[in-house]
């Protein structure tokens, strides 16, 4: 009979995976690896140096279980991100193929395996975790508790925290710590939620309660500071319990997108307050962010010098590339900054496809390449890879609008108005020019009124935005109302003093001819509109 072999302590890189304990060590550390991420880790570290399909993973890892493609791809987005900076070149992913991890891996024998040290074991939270080197903020997610007698209830608790975890690891601009849950039983103790038990680098804590009373569930979720306690976003969610697990994502992705965007903005009140040269990337990013979404010529441009210096001060930080792609782009719509035309768009798809390559299961870069390829008048590949990123973070508001955008300039204006609408309800705060190409969507699908009244909302919150105008002109002249065409017309000259009289400033590539010819036609008659106005005032 064969003697089984004790468990395997295998040595790559800077890393040990110690089978032993269960653990991942980084230079004697221990790192947080969710169950299947660890799983997935081991399998790859056991075959490595040989490319491994999907179709193989999804046997090894998720046996007699369905699962979609994205749980491996969320999985490997989250060992990347514990692998650290010098993750891309370690764990390779060869498109349409699979993964391969491209690092010489080591087994120790019993003596050397012994000698590895440990900094403790796997606790309910980690007890040393350091900041990651482009300062993105670290959050702790604790437990969601349950506060009724329904046994069920626990249950459900039990899978919003981990469906929660999964969610909000899908946005690269956060870095999340989740204990692990002990197990199924509702009654089990909870982890220590103590803020005396978390790491040093954590900077918020996301917790939560459940109730279940009279056929709804009520959820009450609170992002806090780790160190001072002090509350800085709360929200009851009240829902029926007809389906649970359409309430379950519902809300898992409500409230992602609502942690996402308060991190940011408690992020960005950070920055404001430290000195500029004490910035470090993810600083920057914040800052560059927000200027642009002022729209204005002067934002965009101190925005892309913001956006050199992030670079600069991390050149594998994937959101400041993908950024920086957007901003370009204002090179060849609004023709801000140089290079401008045709140039600019090859700029904007060079950096796009960089953030790409440093993240390539990101949301917000491949989300960005979508765009500069639909610019290109690539429409379907446009599509295909914005449909990508989408399924990579659902929760992710600014990409469904980006995505949005990308549908209805391939056409499919009735799609892409949805996308729009549920980007605007996942983010309260959303920039007011995400309305601009709602009312370009509507007024495409044949909605004129409705287009009209959210292109009305974009003019008066950000009028320097040339495309809500250039909408607005189509939308008035096919409502009837031609003093307000040729009102539009006169912004729209304002932001462009160089186009001639008569011609529609073509910032966007239509698939549909149809589509062009609207907007030229709509051009061509309030400008007619303009001279018969003139010529009534003399």
């Amino acid at each position: 009979m064969a003697t089984e072999l004790p468990p395997a302590v295998y040595r790559f890189d800077r890393f040990v995976l110690d089978l032993r304990r269960g653990v991942l060590l980084a230079d004697g550390k221990e790192c947080a690896l969710r169950p299947k991420s660890f799983a997935l880790l081991r399998y790859l570290v056991e075959n490595a140096e040989r490319l491994i399909s999907r179709d193989e993973i999804m046997h090894a890892v998720w046996p007699d279980t369905f699962v979609t493609e994205d749980s491996i791809t969320q999985c490997i987005k989250e060992i990347r991100r514990t692998l650290g900076n010098g993750a891309q070149p370690l764990l390779r992913t060869l498109t349409r193929r699979g993964y391969l991890l491209a690092v010489p891996v080591s087994r120790l024998d019993t003596a050397a395996a012994a000698a590895v040290p440990v900094s403790g074991t796997v606790a309910a939270l980690p007890r040393e975790l350091s900041a990651p080197p482009t300062g993105r903020p670290v959050v702790i997610l604790l437990p969601f508790e349950n506060i009724g007698d329904d046994p069920a209830q626990g249950y459900f608790a039990n899978g919003l925290t981990t469906d929660l975890a999964t969610d909000l690891t899908r946005f690269q601009d956060l870095h999340i710590v989740a204990p692990q849950l002990q197990g199924t039983d509702p009654a089990s103790p909870a982890p220590d939620a103590s803020l005396q038990a978390l790491p040093p680098g954590a900077r918020y804590v996301l917790s939560g309660t459940v109730r279940r009373a009279g056929g709804r569930i009520r959820i009450a979720v609170q992002l806090g500071d780790a160190h001072s306690g002090v509350s800085l976003w709360a929200e009851r969610f009240d829902r029926p319990l007809e389906d649970l697990f359409s309430v379950q994502e519902d809300l898992t992705n409500h409230i992602a997108a609502s942690v996402d965007i308060q991190v940011g903005r408690e992020g960005l009140r950070r920055a404001r307050r430290h000195p500029p040269a004490n910035l470090d990337a993810y600083d920057l990013y914040l800052r560059g962010r927000e200027l642009h979404g002022r729209t204005t010529e002067a934002d965009t441009l101190l925005a892309r010098e913001v956006l050199d210096r992030a670079i600069a001060a991390d050149p594998n930080y994937a959101p400041a590339y993908a950024y920086q792609a957007y901003i370009v782009l204002r090179g060849y719509i609004f023709e801000w900054g140089q290079p401008r035309g045709r140039a600019a768009l090859d700029l904007a798809l060079e950096l796009a496809s960089r953030g790409v390559a440093l993240e390539p299961d990101s949301s917000l870069c491949v989300m960005r390449l979508a765009f500069v390829l639909a610019l290109l008048g690539r429409h379907d590949e446009a599509v295909a890879i914005g449909g990508r990123g989408v399924r990579a973070n659902p929760s992710d508001a600014a990409s469904r609008a980006t995505y949005g955008e990308i549908l209805s300039m391939a056409g499919a204006h009735a799609a892409g108005a949805a996308e729009l609408r549920l980007a605007i309800s996942l983010n309260p705060y959303h920039p007011p020019f995400w309305t601009a190409p709602l009312g370009r969507a509507l007024l495409l699908a044949g909605q004129a009124g409705e287009a009209l009244t959210e292109l009305q909302r974009c003019a008066a919150l950000a009028p320097d935005y040339r495309p809500c105008h250039s909408s607005l002109v189509v939308a008035c002249i096919e409502t009837g109302d031609l003093a307000g065409a040729r009102a539009a017309l006169r912004q729209v000259h304002r932001l462009w003093p160089g186009l001639a009289r008569g011609n529609y400033d073509a910032a966007f590539e239509f698939r549909n001819q149809s589509d062009t010819d609207r907007f030229r036609a709509a051009f061509r008659a309030a400008d007619a509109a303009q001279g018969q106005g003139a010529m009534a005032a003399d």
